[in-house]
């Protein structure tokens, strides 16, 4: 079957997939999680008075950077107060995102994994979930792929637009959520080792940083204008001293985190990127850090277990379910051994046996794509391409090590298209494997 019809084929199954969601919707706002009501409020205020606020305190910076209230309040403004519309064009763009992941495919390891990527994609659980879920995700990893497959599109064909774009997508997408910031920290550097001419190394460094820098300062000085601080948004602290600090206690006193909360003194400002209202809480931070640095490790570690392993269903759970929200189910509160507490994850929140055997399924597939990603850092390796597995594990490992403040398989999906090319190449490779096919993976980079 052409290549072209497979992308064809997983763009008609996402669209499918993505209908029997919406069909199974709980209620009308089945959309809505914790954090929905508050991007609502800003796009609304957005659409009345034209500022990007906290209507609630429309003097303080929003915790969260304004890019989706803006996406949401332009909406908002063409199409009216209609969230509906806000979660079609989500699913469209979406399915933008999809081929951006075949086109990242195709360009980095030829059609046959472009091919299996489109159709994991197409069933992905995550891109089918937030693509009707009114939070940032889907809007985010749309602007981390453009900013990828430019910079794909750049190593093919050194093309200084490319990496312009490439820059400023990954810009773009950091006024949505600052999420893929530390990648800003590795991409330079990466560049300057490519294996392409110097001074085209040295011109493509500077240009993307340039591009980067430009809505991302932009945006900075238009804080400092408004809120006196030169900075993008007071959530850092927000998630370390509060968020983070309040698992530490939680662990070490064996209380529950809402005890802990208390325990923590809040933010005592006017101005929430004035760090000193963080003083007290940050001295509190710092005792237990030095005082516990091995609980500290640990309860990080086990928020990046929860981004890694957590299950898409939970979120889908929240779609289907009219008494089910966001944070009641994690692993970790479960009792019993591991497993007892796997089956309670999987189960707990499920209103029907579909939902059940399709969290069951997303948990099976969990572990076997993870076995096929290791086979394909294993044969990447094998392959002679130490360069694109260490690219592959730097940006994975990094997305996913700075979520230990808190942990969810939210975090994961800005880094999930990265998981699933591996997944098709280790599936390709295991198909060849086992049936003696000769299989085509190689690197088209040059």
């Amino acid at each position: 079957m052409p290549q072209k019809k497979y992308l064809f084929i997983s763009i008609a199954i996402f669209l499918f997939l993505s209908f029997v969601l919406y069909k199974s919707w709980a209620t009308e706002k089945s959309c809505f999680d914790r954090d929905s009501v508050g991007y609502d409020q800003i796009a609304c205020d957005f659409v009345q008075n034209n500022t990007l606020t906290d209507t609630h305190h429309p003097s303080l910076i929003p915790i969260q950077p304004i890019g989706y209230p803006f996406f949401v309040g332009l909406i908002y403004k063409v199409f009216g107060y209609n969230y509906l519309i806000v979660i079609f064009i989500q699913v469209l763009l979406s399915i933008l995102s999809l081929y951006l992941v075949f086109s990242m495919a195709n360009s980095l390891f030829g059609p046959q994994i472009a091919s299996i990527s489109a159709i994991l994609c197409a069933i992905n659980l995550g891109m089918l979930v937030y693509a009707q879920t009114f939070l940032t995700e889907s809007i985010l990893l749309l602007f981390i792929l453009l900013s990828a497959e430019r910079m794909v599109n750049f190593l093919k064909t050194q093309k200084n637009i490319s990496i312009l774009l490439s820059g400023f997508f990954l810009g773009v997408s950091i006024l949505i959520k600052s999420s893929a910031l530390i990648l800003f920290f590795f991409i330079p550097p990466l560049l300057m080792f490519y294996k392409i001419p110097f001074k085209k190394r040295i011109l493509a460094t500077l240009l993307f940083i340039i591009s980067f820098s430009a809505p991302v300062l932009a945006y900075m000085e238009g804080n400092r204008r408004k809120y006196e601080f030169f900075s993008i948004a007071p959530l850092k602290r927000l998630n370390m001293y509060y968020v983070f600090l309040s698992k530490v206690i939680a662990q070490k006193e064996n209380i529950s985190e809402k005890e802990a909360y208390s325990k923590i003194p809040f933010f005592d400002r006017q101005n929430r990127f004035d760090a000193r209202g963080w003083d007290k809480a940050k001295k509190l931070f710092w005792q237990h850090t030095t005082e516990t640095p091995f609980t500290c490790l640990y309860v990080w570690l086990k928020n990046v277990s929860k981004t890694l392993f957590g299950l898409f269903s939970t979120q889908m759970k929240i779609i289907v379910s009219k008494n089910f929200r966001g944070g009641d189910l994690s692993f970790f509160r479960e009792e019993g051994d591991f497993f007892k507490r796997a089956i309670s994850y999987i189960t707990k929140g499920a209103n029907s046996n579909a939902v059940k055997l399709i969290a069951f399924l997303e948990a099976f597939w969990t572990v076997f794509r993870y076995l096929m990603v290791l086979i394909a850092f294993i044969l990447l390796i094998q392959m002679g391409e130490f360069w694109m597995a260490i690219i592959f594990a730097i940006v994975i490992a990094s997305l996913s090590v700075i979520t230990g403040f808190d942990g969810c398989c939210r975090y994961r999906i800005i880094f999930e298209p990265l998981l699933i090319i591996l997944t098709a190449i280790g599936i390709l490779a295991s198909y060849g494997w086992l049936f003696g096919k000769k299989v085509k993976i190689h690197n088209n980079l040059p």
